[in-house]
């Protein structure tokens, strides 16, 4: 993928992700999670990303969007 910023380093997509899925029920968000991780890897790939690479990267979008779910601790 040369210089493309990895998804799980793009904070708007992070942010956007993280208020989608809070604004559902669970069996909702779950769907929503499964739909759009299925169309960034086909993106990936199509733009060239290997798909172990393209999955790792996913792997490391959904542990950003949990983290930005998660309230901070004081």
């Amino acid at each position: 993928m040369g210089s493309v910023l990895p998804l799980h380093e793009r904070a708007e997509l992070i942010s956007r992700v993280a208020r989608a899925l809070s604004r559902k029920r669970r069996p909702e968000a779950v769907e929503y999670w499964h739909r759009m991780a299925k169309r960034l890897l086909r993106l990936q790939i199509a733009l060239g990303a290997e798909r172990k690479a393209a999955e790792e990267d996913l792997r490391l979008l959904l542990r950003a969007i949990i983290r930005a779910s998660m309230p901070e601790k004081s």
